[in-house]
């Protein structure tokens, strides 16, 4: 068996189940999991481009760049707005917070 396969095997079956439970109850399941998927998509390559973060206050700074990013498209007059930029800003936010929670919030790296 291989380590991906070792991998798959090894996630939780109910935090598996409650991301399904998730998508179902969305208004477009399809819109979900394209996001879902692009998402993953995004954190992948971060993670291939950039080490981990250094520490929470880098991570944090990381985050409020994306935020400070989707803002910007926000503030626009809703005609005028890029949807697809925002939402590619929404997507990076999400990947970046799971790499927060990744790289920073266990004992060891959230101390720093």
């Amino acid at each position: 068996m291989t380590d991906d396969l070792k991998l798959y095997d090894s996630i939780n079956d109910n935090k598996f189940k409650a991301i399904i439970r998730t998508i179902r109850t969305t208004r477009d399941v399809n819109e979900c999991i394209d996001a879902f998927s692009d998402v993953t998509e995004e954190l992948d390559l971060a993670t291939r481009k950039f080490s981990r973060f250094n520490s929470a206050h880098e991570g944090y700074a990381v985050l409020l760049e994306e935020v400070d990013e989707l803002w910007e498209h926000v503030k626009m007059k809703q005609s005028k707005r890029d949807i697809i930029e925002m939402r590619k800003e929404a997507i990076q936010i999400a990947a970046m917070a799971i790499r927060f929670a990744v790289d920073i919030c266990n004992d060891k790296d959230g101390r720093r």
